[in-house]
């Protein structure tokens, strides 16, 4: 799929490398990953292009700042990334049909035309969180939608975790009387 950031080995392990706080030669993250020198480099370029700040020089490479997105490589869950998208559901309603394991997640930076109860649309501009996870539950297509109170009540105790006062309402999230966060169950 075009513009689907997937997971990646090498970009994990130069990270890795790079957070040791050293400069290291593309030599070295070469040998240590198993990749030519080549292969090094064009994973630093593409990691500067998403933002990444890593000094290069003769002497090698040095990371000095992060942009703190959700890359699959910074996660330990299965997930796919994008920047811009019309909806993590559809994107995630493909790969699933296409036989991506449960438990895999769409994360976006923006959607366009994120999905929301009875074919309302979802406001998703950059700076929030907005993913669809692929699940593959073994229940009753009918029992489907008991699946959203507990993913609500989840929201709502990991946002009190964080000092957030927030109640949940049929399918949303509410933070000071305005909804935060929305769950919407696809199934097939």
């Amino acid at each position: 799929m075009r513009g689907l950031i997937r997971d990646s080995r090498v970009k994990r392990g130069i990270l890795g490398i790079l957070r040791r706080g050293e400069r290291v030669s593309g030599d070295t993250m070469a040998a240590e990953l198993g990749v030519s020198r080549v292969a090094v480099w064009k994973h630093v370029r593409e990691l500067i292009a998403l933002g990444y700040t890593i000094d290069s020089s003769r002497k090698g490479y040095m990371l000095l700042s992060e942009p703190g997105e959700p890359y699959p490589w910074e996660l330990d869950v299965r997930s796919y990334y994008v920047l811009r998208t019309p909806s993590t559901m559809d994107v995630a309603g493909k790969l699933a049909e296409d036989g991506e394991p449960g438990w895999t997640f769409v994360i976006a930076r923006e959607q366009t035309s994120g999905k929301g109860r009875r074919g309302s649309r979802w406001e998703s501009r950059r700076g929030g969180l907005y993913f669809s996870v692929i699940l593959r539950p073994d229940m009753r297509l009918a029992d489907v939608s008991g699946l959203v109170p507990p993913t609500l009540d989840a929201i709502v105790r990991t946002l009190s975790h964080y000092g957030i006062e927030a109640e949940m309402r049929e399918c949303g999230v509410y933070v000071t009387g305005r909804k935060t966060a929305g769950v919407l169950v696809e199934a097939a």
